[in-house]
Formats: C-alpha cells, sequence, structure tokens
C-alpha cells in the first residue's frame, strides 16, 4: 500500500500530497508508518494555504488512474474523488480561441467572448 494526502479544498478542488518513500531519507528508530504520517504532517507547516483543510490518508491507488483529466478532479470527504467533465478549463477556452482564430474569417464576437472567460479564469 502506497499512502497518499488528499487536501479537500472548498471550492471542491483537490490537492494530493505523496510522502518519499526512499529507504535512505527514513531516520533510524521510525516504523515505515510513523516517517510516512511525520513527512505528510509537515505538509501544513510547509504550505500553510493547507493548514485549514480537511484531508483524509488514502491509498494511492484508490486515485483516478490517468492524470490527464487531473485538473478536473473534484471531491470532498463525503463523496470521495470524481472526475469532473462539466469543468471548463483555461486551456480548453484558450483551444477554442486558437480554433477560431484560425478560421479565415473569425467571429470577432465570439473571439472577444473567448478573451473575456480567458482572462476571467484563474489559472487552473
Amino acid at each position: 500500500m502506497s499512502r497518499c494526502r488528499v487536501w479537500y479544498h472548498p471550492d471542491q478542488k483537490i490537492s494530493v500530497s505523496y510522502p518519499d518513500l526512499r529507504p535512505e531519507k527514513k531516520p533510524e528508530g521510525l516504523t515505515a508508518d510513523e516517517w510516512i504520517d511525520r513527512q505528510l504532517n509537515l505538509v501544513p507547516i510547509k504550505a500553510p494555504q493547507f493548514a485549514e483543510l480537511d484531508f483524509e490518508d488514502i491509498d494511492s491507488s484508490t486515485l483516478p488512474q490517468d492524470r490527464k483529466d487531473r485538473d478536473r478532479w473534484r471531491g470532498n470527504k463525503t463523496t470521495g474523488i470524481k472526475i469532473d467533465n462539466t469543468v471548463v478549463l483555461r486551456k480548453d477556452l484558450l483551444k477554442q480561441l486558437d480554433g477560431e482564430l484560425a478560421k479565415s474569417s473569425p467571429n470577432v464576437v465570439k473571439t472577444m467572448r473567448l478573451q473575456r472567460k480567458i482572462d476571467n479564469k484563474e489559472h487552473d
């Protein structure tokens, strides 16, 4: 079993922390579980934005195996992690804009609307 910690953000986005399992990094006297716990408990100290988030430790094999849709992973402690295909990502909007601009006669209104959506979209 390879354990990881899943952090649940208020907007349903998730973050995943993986411990460093290299044997040479583990201090003598600690069990593997104690070493993993110590590493995962340091995350909110190194990254304070995680300090107030709900989290759970899970077997990493229960995560979606295809990372292609990683930006669409959503969830909470109650529902677990799912891939939300309704999420519109900035890269999708950029692809639509590129497609419109590649036309011999792009629709100016559509182009401006896409650009506005991109400008209003925070980084995914």
